[in-house]
Order: C-alpha cells, then structure tokens, then sequence
C-alpha cells in the first residue's frame, strides 16, 4: 500500500520538524507488516488480534525534504487501510509522552489510558478493525476531535480504521475512551500522548 502524504489536505503544509504519525490495519495476520523503508520511522505499535486484525503505528519527525509517497509492505494479499497524520507544536526532543496498546472483540472497542508526565498533551487514539462494519467518518471517540474512520471496502475480506484526538491540560491519566463499530468485531487499538512544545 502507497500513501502520498499530499493528497490530504491535512500534509499540504507539510514543514521541516513537524512530527508524522502512520497507521496501517491489514485484514487478517500478517507479521511482516513493515513501516516504509528508510526514513527514520520509530515503531509505536505491530500487533495482532486473532487471525483478523494486524495493526501498526509508527511515527517520525518530518524533514525539509520528504518523499512523495510512502509504501508499507506485508506478506499475502490482503486488503488494508493506512493513513498519515501531521501534528505541530510538538517537543521537539521528546514528542511521545506516553503510549499503551489492547485489543479484544467489541462493538465498542476500548481506546487504553495513558499516563501523560507533561501538562497539555495531545492524546491520539488509533483503531485498527476487522471487517467494515463502521461509520465512515465518525469514530466514535465522546468529545474528541475525528481524524479519519474508514474501510479498505465493504464486503468479505475487509478491514477499517480510525483515529481521534482531545488536548488534555493536566498530567496524569488519560483515562479510557471508546471507538463505535455497528457489530462486535476483532481490533486493536493504541493511545498516544503527544507532547507540546
């Protein structure tokens, strides 16, 4: 799978030292599920939940040059959805915080809570779903702001994803929240807590 960081309007203004965050769900296992070559991306999360769902995250801070498109890779030909989220005004020593990752079966898949150490981070939660029994467009995600919910396709053989995110002042928990499937299915989630500058 390719993703071309410009054709979001959210990459447009991609600028030097911004911090990049890709999410790639593959419908069924696929442990060889790899972020795009080169490019300095750190691993957040490759985990598997079942015989359904394989679902990574990994992150960078973007340069003054990036490529046009970046290619993740897996064994076996199944279907997936991936996006790319840019996020500014970040730390630029240290930008993750805090992560945690679960998974189960659910309509309601927990996003996990994350301890922040640093006041008015960004908590980023990253959802990885077997099937395509969603809501494009909403995750779900009570008082957070949506970045994606989507599906590879509909129909057998398919898998969706999603994300959000809400600014939390204070430090300490996140606390948990919840992505909203229309059936109970296998998934993956990931917190993030993103550190401001």
């Amino acid at each position: 799978r390719v993703l071309h960081p410009r054709a979001g309007p959210y990459l447009l203004a991609l600028r030097r030292r911004e911090i990049r965050s890709c999410a790639e769900e593959v419908q069924g296992q696929s442990g060889s599920l790899a972020p795009p070559a080169g490019g300095g991306w750190t691993q957040t999360a490759l985990d598997q939940q079942g015989s359904a769902v394989t679902f990574g995250v990994w992150w960078k801070i973007a340069e003054a040059s990036e490529a046009a498109s970046h290619q993740f890779t897996w064994s076996g030909s199944q279907q997936s959805y991936g996006w790319m989220m840019r996020f500014t005004g970040h730390d630029k020593v240290a930008p993750i915080d805090a992560s945690a990752v679960t998974g189960g079966t659910s309509s309601s898949p927990t996003s996990p809570a994350v301890p922040t150490t640093i006041a008015n981070t960004m908590i980023v939660r990253l959802g990885g779903f077997d099937d395509d029994d969603i809501t494009v467009d909403s995750p779900g995600l009570t008082s957070h702001t949506a970045i994606t919910m989507d599906e590879s396709n509909t129909g057998a053989g398919t898998c969706s994803g999603g994300a959000g995110y809400v600014t939390q002042a204070g430090v300490g928990s996140s606390g948990t929240s919840t992505f909203s499937l229309t059936v109970s299915r296998d998934y993956r989630t990931v917190t993030i807590a993103i550190a401001q500058s």
